[in-house]
C-alpha cells in the first residue's frame, strides 16, 4: 500500500516544516527506503536548517533511484542549503539532462549557479525556465535575481513588476524591488556632490506610479511611488542636508 504523503506535503507548503517532518517519519519508520518520502523529509530537513541531513537523505533517495530528475532536483537543492555549490551544480545539470523540458530543473540549476556567483549562467538557465513556463512568480523571482546578480537593475525591476501583475501582494517581489532601490555603493562614502541626484529619478519613478494608477495598474503603480519614496529617503535629501552642513 503506497502511503499518502500530501499532508505532510501540504503542512510543508504551509511553513510547517516540523509537523512535516514528523508525519514522514512516520512512514519512514516503515519504509526507510520510499523515496518520495526520504525526498519530502529532505526538503523538510532544508526548511528546518538542517542541510547536512538533508543532503543525507538526499543521497539516499539517489541511489535508489539514479535516473529520477526529481531525486537529483532535491540533492541540488540540499548541496545549496549545505554551501556545497559546485556539486549543487553538478546535480542540478544532471537533472536537466534528464529531462530538459522541465521547467523546474532549469530553474534549479539556475539557482545553483546564484549561489556559486556563476550569474551570466544562471541568467541563461532562469530565461530558459521562463520560456518554457511563463507566468510563474518563483521562476521570474530566479531570473529577477540573476538580473541584479549582474547589475542589470532595470531588467530586474521589470520582471518584478510583472511578478506584482500576477500577484499584487507578493512578498518577496516587493522585497527585492526594496533592495534595488539601495545604491549598490551603500557602504562607501560618497564625495558631498551633487546633492539630490536621486531627486530626478524619484520624481521619474513618481510619475509612472500616477501614470499607472490611473491605468488601472494598481500593483506596480504602488510599487513605484514606494521606490520613489526610497530613492528620497536613500539620498535625495541626504544631498541636500550635506551641502546646508
Amino acid at each position: 500500500m503506497t502511503p499518502d504523503l500530501q499532508p505532510a506535503e501540504d503542512l510543508l507548503d504551509s511553513r510547517d516544516a516540523l509537523g512535516a517532518a514528523v508525519r514522514v517519519g512516520a512512514v519512514l519508520a516503515t519504509d526507510p527506503d520510499h523515496v518520495p518520502a526520504l525526498l519530502l523529509m529532505a526538503r523538510a530537513q532544508i526548511a528546518l536548517s538542517h542541510p547536512g541531513t538533508a543532503v543525507e537523505l538526499a543521497e539516499r533517495a539517489c541511489e535508489l533511484a539514479p535516473a529520477d530528475p526529481a531525486t537529483l532536483n532535491v540533492l541540488s537543492l540540499a548541496l545549496t542549503g549545505a554551501g556545497r555549490h559546485d556539486e549543487a551544480v553538478t546535480a542540478a545539470r544532471q537533472a536537466v539532462r534528464a529531462d530538459p523540458r522541465e521547467a523546474a530543473h532549469h530553474d534549479r540549476l539556475a539557482r545553483a549557479l546564484l549561489g556559486a556567483g556563476r550569474f551570466t549562467e544562471a541568467e541563461q538557465a532562469a530565461e530558459t525556465a521562463v520560456t518554457l513556463e511563463p507566468g510563474v512568480p518563483g521562476i521570474l523571482l530566479t531570473l529577477a535575481a540573476a538580473h541584479a546578480g549582474l547589475d542589470h537593475r532595470d531588467r530586474a525591476r521589470r520582471v518584478l513588476f510583472a511578478v506584482l501583475e500576477i500577484d499584487p501582494h507578493h512578498v518577496e517581489a516587493r522585497a527585492q524591488l526594496v533592495r534595488l532601490a539601495v545604491p549598490a555603493s551603500r557602504n562607501v562614502r560618497r564625495p558631498a556632490v551633487a546633492p539630490g541626484r536621486l531627486v530626478v529619478p524619484a520624481l521619474a519613478l513618481g510619475l509612472v506610479g500616477l501614470v499607472l494608477l490611473l491605468q488601472g495598474f494598481t500593483a506596480p503603480a504602488v510599487a513605484c511611488l514606494g521606490l520613489a519614496v526610497v530613492f528620497l529617503l536613500a539620498g535625495g535629501f541626504r544631498g541636500n542636508h550635506s551641502e546646508q552642513a
